[in-house]
């Protein structure tokens, strides 16, 4: 069993890495200048855990109730399996929970996330709404979490969560666009709706941040991001999606947003300067 696509922490196939989003955990160090060891480690792997728990719960499930081929399928047939290897992982994030006590209680919430998205009866990734809503809500979380509670006293970091939670609405539109070419995957929303929500999320991205930046002004890289994906969405189309997705890098991201915010961040911008 190999752990690395056991708990999904690098990308095989058509299953791309949970991991990918430790970048929040990094700018959320970053953005409230976060200095303490102590923390970054036990926070850092707590988060890790509840990524290799969720990405295991969420492949075992598409592959029970789906036929999903990937990694996990045939090698954990069973629930007293799924639970001892779903067990390995958990501890990092409940140990982390115990030593940082209150600055770890939204972890609880990035642990439970993950499990209520794939885990039947409730299984928000099938539910339309649910579906796309949860994993920035879960993306948002890891960021605050990561500020050490920095979000109650300094007002731009909030600001900056709530311009994450559009932006990664339009990641998971991405992530729901490829499913479309997979015949295995639950299907939501068709193409057409996809794009429509993409142009009103990226809108509303655009307005809140050119608001925001009247506050700061480094929010204006929002409002140039957004901007650049609105020109991008019309091109997006099932040849080239795939390519979109594993390029975080390419225009269709605008990931140079969260650079803006990660060099701001050292500079203290957030903060109130160096």
């Amino acid at each position: 069993m190999n752990p690395l696509l056991l708990y999904r922490v690098i990308s095989y196939g058509e299953k791309i890495s949970g991991f990918r989003l430790i970048v929040y955990v990094f700018l959320g160090y970053t953005v409230a200048r976060v200095t303490s060891p102590w923390f970054i480690i036990i926070n850092l792997l707590g988060i890790s855990g509840a990524f290799a728990a969720g990405d295991l719960l969420n492949d075992y499930y598409d592959w029970r109730l789906l036929g999903e081929n990937n990694y996990v399928s045939g090698r954990i047939n069973n629930h007293t399996k799924l639970f001892f290897y779903v067990f390995l992982p958990s501890i990092f994030s409940a140990l982390s929970v115990f030593f940082l006590g209150r600055d770890g209680i939204i972890m609880v919430l990035i642990y439970i996330i993950p499990i209520i998205y794939s885990v039947p009866p409730i299984r928000l990734k099938k539910r339309p709404f649910f579906s796309i809503i949860t994993p920035p809500l879960g993306v948002t979380l890891i960021f605050l979490q990561s500020t050490r509670g920095k979000f109650l006293e300094y007002k731009e970091i909030l600001l900056l969560s709530i311009l994450i939670f559009f932006y990664h609405i339009y990641i998971e539109c991405i992530h729901i666009y490829e499913d479309l070419t997979h015949p295995d995957e639950e299907k939501i929303m068709d193409e057409r709706g996809i794009k429509r929500l993409m142009v009103c999320v990226c809108i509303c991205e655009l307005v809140l941040s050119s608001i925001f930046s009247i506050k700061n002004p480094v929010f204006l890289a929002g409002t140039l991001s957004s901007g650049i994906r609105l020109t991008t969405i019309r091109k997006l189309s099932f040849e080239n999606i795939r390519k979109v997705r594993r390029n975080p890098f390419g225009m269709y991201w605008g990931i140079f947003e969260l650079g803006v915010y990660g060099l701001a961040g050292i500079l203290g911008v957030f903060t109130g300067g160096l």
